[in-house]
């Protein structure tokens, strides 16, 4: 049976540069339609790097880019596994509004499943398998989320290559 542990796993350490950047060039942040999926916004590689947590992770799986991704309200991501990606990490940039993101833990019948609600917390990157079906509904505020891609596909990088990783460390983060 699918655990919280296998959904998602919390990586203490600084999201201030990220959060200030996203609080700074808000205004001017060049969203475009990505794949069909997300009005996304990149942003600068250099950001990334500049974040010890993000840094220290790049050391050992190398990220390919980030960006912030913007769901209208009353929008809803289908049940799905990302066909690309193996593991993100994200953090939700404004954790106060009302929406849930689930992943699928146990099929009950072909209408029920039982499902694990990730509660996003302020300040909180979160390892995200993306290879456990999840969905995500946004009810009456836009959702901005910070998403992070690695450089290997899903068949090279899955979720619990990077959490083992992460639980191993215990410098320069530390995890939860």
């Amino acid at each position: 049976m699918i655990t919280e542990q296998d959904c998602f796993y919390k990586i203490q350490g600084s999201t201030q540069n990220i959060e200030d950047y996203f609080t700074t060039y808000f205004d001017r942040l060049p969203w475009f339609e990505h794949e069909s999926l997300w009005n996304l916004a990149l942003i600068p590689p250099f950001l990334l790097l500049e974040n010890p947590a993000l840094a220290a992770i790049n050391e050992k799986f190398k990220i390919e880019g980030a960006g912030f991704i913007k769901m209208d309200p009353g929008e809803c991501y289908k049940w799905h596994v990302d066909y690309s990606r193996g593991v993100a990490i994200n953090l939700l940039m404004n954790p106060g509004i009302q929406s849930v993101c689930m992943f699928e833990k146990e099929n009950l019948n072909e209408e029920r499943i039982k499902y694990i609600e990730l509660d996003y917390q302020p300040h909180q990157f979160y390892l995200f398998n993306t290879q456990i079906s999840h969905s995500v509904v946004t009810f009456k505020e836009t959702r901005y989320m910070f998403t992070l891609q690695f450089e290997k596909p899903k068949e090279e990088l899955n979720y619990y290559d990077v959490r083992n990783f992460l639980m191993d460390l215990t410098n320069p983060i530390k995890t939860v």
